[in-house]
């Protein structure tokens, strides 16, 4: 009698009989299960239109236009997309790039979807759609710029110096009296001058040179130099006057062919600089204003004042009035004395 049919191979015990021992319906059953699993997620994983916010925008300027504010404001948008769940509800801003070119200077931006970009990728899925950008305009408050040769303002007080100092001079390279000024034309057109930091005088006493910093007028600005060599020439002598100084007249009053001289006004106002150690030690004896009489002829004639003074270190610088009227006139002859004679008898 035979035996029942047996199969010839023997079935296998543990994790590897688990998965051959009736392979072929587990794999049947594993891939309806996978359709059926496929099947709910598609209908659960529907397209879903979620909005993005604060997606930062950035805006490229052209050469020679920047943003008013020192610092570029910030602007942001709000993205909308299209896709499925799985893809978009995950998203957030960082994962978008907004970079729009301006053309002009007016300031009026327009952003459309096409200037967005997803740096985000997606392997195996679809990417979303952008769908629109709000706002999907922008006014920046734009400057134009512009430079401009601006003079340069030295910054002192002469109310500084020591007694009886002035400043007789300043000096500046020829070729850094102006400085160029670049940056924002409501900056830069309105400019008049580029002051220095100011330069204490208090100790100045002789010459000297020192650079001094220009101050910029502000932050958004530049200069084509930032300081300038200054000398300064600080004297030591103070300028004075004394009234009433006589004019004299290099040559004698009665002169020898019979003329006669005078002066109109006799006296001038005589304008000198003495040493500052030395204020008011310099007397009128010391002051000699004259004119030169000699070849004068008879009448009136306007001469022109000069001087000379007694002390080397006072030097006199004008006089007032300048002209003087000189006046020659004949002196009259002396009468003979009658001679002593002898008594009538």
């Amino acid at each position: 009698m035979n035996k029942p049919f047996q199969s010839d191979k023997k079935k296998r015990s543990g994790i590897l009989g688990f998965i051959c021992n009736d392979f072929l319906r587990k794999l049947f059953a594993v891939i309806i299960a996978i359709l059926v699993m496929l099947q709910v997620k598609g209908t659960l994983d529907g397209e879903n239109t979620p909005n993005i916010p604060n997606v930062r925008v950035k805006f490229e300027l052209p050469e020679g236009i920047r943003f008013q504010s020192s610092v570029p404001p910030e602007f942001t948008a709000t993205v909308s997309v299209k896709g499925k769940r799985s893809v978009v509800d995950n998203l957030k801003e960082s994962d978008f790039e907004i970079v729009k070119k301006v053309s002009g200077k007016d300031g009026n931006v327009k952003i459309t979807k096409a200037d967005v970009t997803l740096k985000k990728r997606f392997f195996f899925r679809a990417p979303p759609t952008i769908e629109s950008v709000s706002p999907d305009s922008f006014h920046l408050e734009l400057d134009l710029i512009i430079q401009k040769d601006v003079p340069v303002n030295l910054v002192y007080d002469r109310n500084e110096l020591p007694q009886g100092y002035r400043v007789e001079k300043v000096e500046s390279p020829e070729d850094q009296k102006d400085v160029t000024v670049r940056g924002p034309s409501r900056i830069v057109s309105g400019l008049k001058k580029i002051d220095t930091e100011r330069v204490p005088l208090d100790k100045a006493t002789g010459k000297f040179t020192m650079d001094v910093r220009l101050i910029r007028p502000s932050d958004n600005v530049s200069l084509s130099f930032d300081s300038v060599p200054f000398t300064f020439n600080i004297t030591g002598k103070v300028e004075k006057n004394i009234l009433g100084v006589p004019v004299q007249l290099l040559m004698d009053q009665k002169s020898e062919n019979g003329l006669s001289y005078s002066v109109e006004p006799a006296t001038v106002t005589v304008n000198f600089e003495e040493l500052a150690v030395e204020v008011g030690r310099t007397e009128k004896s010391q002051l000699h204003p004259y004119v030169l009489a000699t070849g004068l002829k008879e009448g009136r004639t306007q001469c022109k004042v000069q001087w000379w003074c007694d002390k080397s270190d006072v030097e006199i610088t004008s006089v007032s009035p300048e002209m003087v009227t000189v006046l020659v006139t004949k002196t009259a002859p002396e009468k003979p004395k009658p001679a002593n004679g002898g008594t009538k008898k």
